[in-house]
């Protein structure tokens, strides 16, 4: 059996490795190794990476979960959701980077709207698969 879900998994791992060498690279730019010392551009690389890995592991969990109950009650349409929502979250988290990083509040607050509507439909989306 063939997960798609971990598709949206591998996606985050890359994205959180291209936030973590961010960090690092300001940190070393900066010359700081704990904490952010003042420097804002740091301050929000270390807050983005911090807010990724805050909803993204809820976020897939949720995702496998429901890919798992739908492909073993053979729910329909499992797969489209799966997709749909893995794509809309990882849009989501980078509307909320690129937000975080120019300071731009229209990507970051529709960044963290998408990304909440995201988690608020896997819940939902969990509870009905399970009853279905």
């Amino acid at each position: 059996m063939f997960f798609h879900s971990f598709i949206y998994v591998a996606i985050s791992l890359f994205i959180l490795y291209r936030i973590s060498i961010n960090v690092i690279i300001y940190r070393r730019k900066h010359k700081v190794s704990l904490g952010d010392k003042g420097h804002e551009d740091l301050e929000r690389r270390i807050r983005a990476q911090g807010n990724f890995t805050e909803f993204t592991p809820i976020f897939l969990i949720s995702l496998i979960g429901i890919e798992w109950i739908g492909s073993m009650k053979e729910i329909p349409y499992y797969l489209i959701y799966t997709h749909t929502l893995g794509i809309i979250f990882v849009l989501g988290r980078l509307f909320h980077i690129k937000g975080m990083y120019d300071g731009s509040i229209f990507f970051r607050r529709n960044g963290m709207r998408i990304t909440f509507y995201s988690l608020i439909l896997n819940g939902l989306a969990l509870i009905i698969s399970i009853f279905y």
